[in-house]
């Protein structure tokens, strides 16, 4: 099965050879340096309270929607949770 793979690959390879234009490299280009980076424009602390103040909304809409979830299940019947062990049937007693 790698054969079959591999076969086609190695065939368009040999068939291809070198390309000569896409191996050239431009005698223009600039290495970047540490001064290329782009500083900062303004007081960080405005930025990290604003995205701040929408991380904490979304953990506590989640915390609400996930105690929602459970207090639902837990009173509706669905779940079984275990907590306690089962009451005996009504024969038993």
């Amino acid at each position: 099965m790698l054969n079959h793979v591999l076969r086609p690959i190695t065939r368009n390879l040999i068939r291809s050879g070198t390309r000569s234009g896409s191996s050239a490299t431009p005698a223009d280009i600039k290495l970047a340096t540490i001064n290329d980076i782009p500083g900062s424009c303004g007081p960080w602390q405005e930025h990290y309270d604003s995205r701040q103040k929408v991380y904490n909304t979304q953990l506590i809409a989640g915390l609400a929607v996930l105690v929602g979830t459970i207090t639902y299940i837990k009173v509706s019947g669905v779940i079984f949770f275990n907590f306690n062990p089962p009451e005996q049937p009504a024969e038993d007693k």
